[in-house]
């Protein structure tokens, strides 16, 4: 699947996707499910299986760029300087947390949400 539309807000990246479905993801979002392998261990070592993000930025985190990577991928500088993740559509779309992809059983199966 990949993306016919994306836009990025301050705190927001919106995607269209080819089959018309659209995303909405959160900078904070995006940043905890980084599928970088530090982040990865991070997850893996913590109790809840989340990252945490410095609190204690001047502002809230944004991203400060991001770019293609190839015609696959997505890669983010978000504003706490971290930049080493590379999102791929695919991984970007099972991240989707609207109520249609919640309700697709196999999606919610598989989904890598924590609260």
């Amino acid at each position: 699947m990949n993306p016919k539309q994306i836009t990025r807000e301050n705190y927001l990246l919106k995607i269209e996707w080819t089959d018309g479905h659209q995303s909405e993801l959160t900078v904070s979002y995006l940043r905890r499910k980084c599928p970088c392998a530090q982040c990865k261990q991070q997850r893996a070592q913590s109790k809840d299986g989340t990252i945490e993000i410095d609190e204690h930025l001047p502002e809230p985190i944004h991203f400060k760029s991001y770019q293609r990577v190839g015609h696959y991928a997505l890669q983010f500088e978000f504003s706490d300087g971290h930049k080493d993740g590379i999102f791929t559509f695919e991984y970007l779309r099972k991240l989707c947390i609207c109520p249609q992809c919640h309700s697709e059983p196999s999606r919610v199966k598989n989904l890598p949400f924590h609260h």
